[in-house]
């Protein structure tokens, strides 16, 4: 039921979203956050590293893949999609504290487990929330770490 509803959720945003036009043609939507903040500050052994939300608790890391799926589907071949259109809209998976070593990893090995099964990932965000002891070099080895993957980086987030 909770499977149903999170695929009725994606194709409701989609279709709202559609009212200002076909995607790939005059809407501008060009990316969409598929799921943000999944991933757990700490180790976490017991939900492999994922934040243990109701979504975890109920459909298992699947949702993710899910989400993406549905995701695709809405915006990517849905309805609203322009004719001939290529993946008009981007999605990504965002989540905060990547400039952080041990979340980073967690974050990357998530995403590296996406793509090998082929899940339909464009993008990794990340939301960098810093202090004034954060080094520079922390954001830079965010980004750095997380490119050779062929997807878009973004800062989606940034005080």
């Amino acid at each position: 039921m909770l499977r149903d509803r999170l695929q009725q959720h994606i194709s409701d945003v989609a279709d709202y979203l559609a009212q200002w036009g076909e995607y790939g043609d005059d809407n501008p939507i060009v990316a969409f956050d598929v799921v943000n903040e999944v991933v757990n500050d700490g180790a976490s052994p017991s939900t492999g590293g994922l934040r243990d939300s109701r979504w975890y608790q109920v459909l298992g890391d699947e949702y993710i893949a899910d989400a993406f799926a549905y995701a695709d589907a809405a915006f990517n071949h849905g309805d609203h999609t322009a004719a001939g259109a290529e993946r008009p809209v981007a999605l990504f998976i965002n989540d905060y504290n990547t400039e952080q070593s041990g979340k980073r990893a967690r974050y990357l090995a998530l995403i590296d487990s996406l793509l090998a099964d082929g899940v339909p990932l464009d993008g990794i965000g990340h939301q960098f929330h810093l202090n004034l002891s954060t080094p520079v070099s922390a954001l830079e080895d965010a980004l750095t770490d997380a490119s050779g993957r062929g997807l878009v980086q973004a800062v989606t987030e940034f005080d």
